[in-house]
């Protein structure tokens, strides 16, 4: 087999791996949604007002982190910089720490000015979802050095487990 049927194969069975890991997570999202709505009844529409707030500020916080980590540190390693590599995984972490623990403070403290007034029952909802915000920031690090580095198991697996969470949550 040469090296490039090789890599081939690598990245197919990588991207497998990311694969199933979606499958399992969306039919973990499909099989907690009923106890949900079970549970909180008429509660429903407090959670999805909450959860639509949470978005976003998850969204403004920390969504690009994987992609930004992977590819700059992927491009430190590729002309044999591994300390520089390494140092912009640290920095990442200090900017997740910094920019995730001002939003979920903002997200926890400021849940009663960002939930409209006429739905006060959804503020204690979006103070249960904000310190996730800050695990998001971290995770989203983790994820994308370790797909810098070619492995997409961690990435899977901290998608997995970050469902569950979320369900049992």
């Amino acid at each position: 087999m040469s090296s490039k049927d090789t890599k081939e194969t690598n990245v197919l069975a990588q991207a497998s791996i990311l694969m199933v890991a979606g499958i399992v997570t969306r039919i973990i999202g499909v099989l907690y949604r009923s106890p949900v709505t079970s549970i909180i009844g008429d509660g429903n529409g407090y959670y999805s007002i909450a959860v639509n707030i949470y978005t976003m500020i998850l969204l403004i916080s920390s969504y690009s982190i994987p992609m930004a980590v992977s590819k700059v540190v992927s491009a430190k390693m590729a002309v044999h910089q591994y300390k520089i590599a390494h140092k912009v995984f640290k920095c990442a972490l200090i900017y997740v720490l910094v920019i995730g623990g001002i939003a979920s403070l903002i997200t926890f403290f400021g849940a009663s000015v960002l939930i409209p007034s006429n739905q006060p029952k959804a503020i204690p909802v979006l103070r249960i979802l904000a310190p996730t915000i800050f695990f998001s920031g971290f995770l989203g690090v983790f994820r994308g050095y370790f797909q810098a580095h070619r492995t997409m198991i961690p990435t899977s697996l901290s998608q997995i487990v970050e469902q569950v969470a979320n369900a049992v949550i």
